[in-house]
């Protein structure tokens, strides 16, 4: 996918607790599991295109605050989408 990122994000301490849960019951840790979880809702939400089963170099900078960047991502596909 490319180089990794450290960032810092603000996140309910209950939800916390569920996603450290869920990336141990998997036997990921919890950097693996959130990428793969961002990965796979990004996909579903149609922001990336999938080729050969492979994802693109990423457009995305994960070194952003997640909230920002999703509203950016969903701004573009809203554009998009008014387009067609």
């Amino acid at each position: 996918m490319g180089r990794k990122v450290k960032t810092t994000v603000y996140i309910d301490e209950e939800l916390w607790q569920k996603v450290k849960e869920a990336a141990a019951s998997m036997g990921l840790s919890v950097s693996e599991y959130l990428e793969k979880v961002l990965t796979e809702n990004l996909i579903e939400a149609d922001l990336f295109e999938v080729v050969e089963g492979e994802l693109p170099p990423g457009p995305i900078d994960l070194g952003e605050e997640v909230s920002h960047l999703i509203r950016q991502l969903r701004d573009e596909r809203a554009d998009r989408l008014s387009r067609q």
